[in-house]
């Protein structure tokens, strides 16, 4: 649905076809709602271009297999407070999905389009 392209210190995110320039939009909707709480747990999304064409956020080294399982284990992954009509819950707990150090997720585009 999208390529990601690392430049220095960041990323972009570039929408291929309609899927993932949806999927650009809906991190820049969950983004921009975010309660700074919430935001804690999103990497920042630093730019988006018009119609979902690209997203730049800053680069980040995804957690390693063994660094998810652990949180997994210990529910040690941050806890999404579902808020209407928002997602229940808009990432999913696959380790390229977070970032290691501060836990932070790298793609919170997984939540339906009617959510």
């Amino acid at each position: 649905m999208r390529l990601t392209v690392c430049i220095g210190r960041y990323a972009l995110k570039f929408g291929r076809w309609r899927r993932g320039r949806d999927a650009n939009q809906r991190e820049r909707i969950e983004w921009d709602r975010a309660t700074p709480e919430r935001r804690e747990m999103l990497c920042p999304i630093l730019w988006a271009g018009p119609f979902g064409f690209v997203n730049v956020m800053r680069r980040a080294i995804p957690l390693t297999r063994q660094q998810q399982l652990e949180l997994l284990d210990s529910d040690g992954f941050p806890d999404w407070d579902y808020m209407p009509p928002g997602p229940s819950s808009p990432f999913e707990y696959k380790e390229s999905d977070w970032v290691s150090g501060r836990i932070v997720a790298l793609d919170y585009a997984g939540w339906s389009r009617e959510a």
